[in-house]
């Protein structure tokens, strides 16, 4: 069966090949898009792409993000610049282009190398400490010294009546930014709770956790956003709104959400839509605030905004601002290497990863206790 579908595949081949007057090269780009999984139809107007595009290796289009990105940057210009609408052959391809190019980019070192030992962490990294049944804490490492980690003092939560830090068993939980989740065991080593800046020395850990749970590229993106609060779905859709709203700044977005700041106090589950400026379109997405860090110092929360299924144009843009592909200096694809699978790194014990996904979700203090118990 697999030998018919494969002379198949090399006749279908071989015939546009023909038909396209395609030589050497033509040939190994049809060979390398089919087994990167595109159609021939979509192979023809990746040629196109790649026809204007100028390569000279138009095969690089499937190993070279510098060259990959290039070549969806002037597919979308093609229909873009010419002022007509997607066909649903283009928005097809692209949208595969975008999975294809978000694949390259998983296999990035920066996304499977990791962190192996608390002495490499660094000043100013935020973490996340559980503490049995007392919920979630937050807090901050300040100082990385060769016997402990100091941490400013746990705040977000309250200690039982009675209890002290000292000697506590934590969980701790951190993500680094275009990397993973991380999770670690530690253990109080002095509580200086009586000096004028509260902190705490814990001890190093040569066992963490790496979980790559990501499943979209996020970008830094520090530009203003206007903030609309809505009722419920029937106020969902991607009509730009000219007055009201309040303002917001952006911190990061993906395809799949945003990090963006506003004054006061957040809410989980809050339904809202977002307006912005990015590049030369005004982006209008809808989403729920998945979970939030509020900061009481300065009132303000930080909101973790999970989009509702963007339409295919908006997405593409993002995408492209992702992805910069309309930048006009080209680096080359950094060298790949494996990574282990967060299984790998677990082994048999799952309660470790369920606790890296409840911590990351940001789940409650109610739900928090009753995990613990059981």
């Amino acid at each position: 069966m697999w030998i018919v579908i494969l002379l198949m595949l090399i006749i279908v081949l071989s015939a546009v090949i023909i038909l396209t007057g395609g030589g050497k090269k033509w040939r190994e780009f049809y060979v390398n898009g089919a087994d990167a999984g595109f159609s021939v139809s979509e192979m023809r107007l990746l040629k196109k792409a790649a026809e204007q595009a100028g390569l000279e290796n138009p095969t690089s289009i499937f190993f070279s993000i510098d060259k990959l990105d290039y070549s969806i940057s002037v597919l979308s210009q093609i229909v873009e610049d010419n002022g007509m609408e997607y066909t649903p052959e283009e928005s097809e391809l692209l949208k595969k282009l975008y999975e294809y190019r978000k694949h390259i980019e998983f296999n990035k070192p920066r996304y499977k190398s990791g962190i192996k030992h608390t002495l490499e962490l660094k000043e100013n990294q935020p973490v996340k400490i559980a503490l049995g049944k007392s919920g979630l804490f937050h807090s901050e490492i300040l100082e990385v010294d060769e016997d402990y980690l100091t941490i400013s003092y746990p705040s977000g939560n309250t200690l039982p009546q009675g209890v002290t830090w000292r000697g506590q068993n934590l969980r701790v939980y951190f993500q680094k930014t275009n990397d993973a989740s991380y999770y670690f065991e530690s253990k109080v080593k002095d509580d200086y709770y009586d000096r004028s800046f509260k902190l705490l020395h814990i001890s190093h850990s040569g066992s963490i956790l790496r979980s790559q749970r990501r499943k979209s590229v996020r970008t830094k993106a520090e530009f203003p956003v206007t903030v609309f609060i809505l009722q419920d779905l029937s106020q969902v859709d991607n009509l730009v709104i000219a007055e009201g709203g309040f303002r917001g700044e952006m911190m990061d977005v993906s395809e799949d959400g945003a990090s963006l700041i506003i004054g006061g106090h957040g809410k989980d589950g809050l339904l809202m839509k977002i307006q912005f400026q990015m590049q030369n379109s005004i982006i209008v997405v809808c989403g729920v605030i998945r979970y939030f860090e509020y900061q009481e110092d300065v009132d303000r929360s930080i909101l973790h905004l999970q989009f509702m299924q963007p339409d295919e144009e908006t997405r593409n843009k993002i995408l492209s601002y992702v992805y910069d592909v309309h930048r006009t200096e080209r680096t080359p694809l950094e060298e790949e290497e494996d990574v282990l699978p967060i299984e790998e790194y677990l082994g048999e014990d799952p309660d470790e990863a369920e606790l890296i996904e409840m911590m990351e979700e940001g789940i409650g203090e109610e739900e928090l206790e009753e995990r613990s118990e059981n």
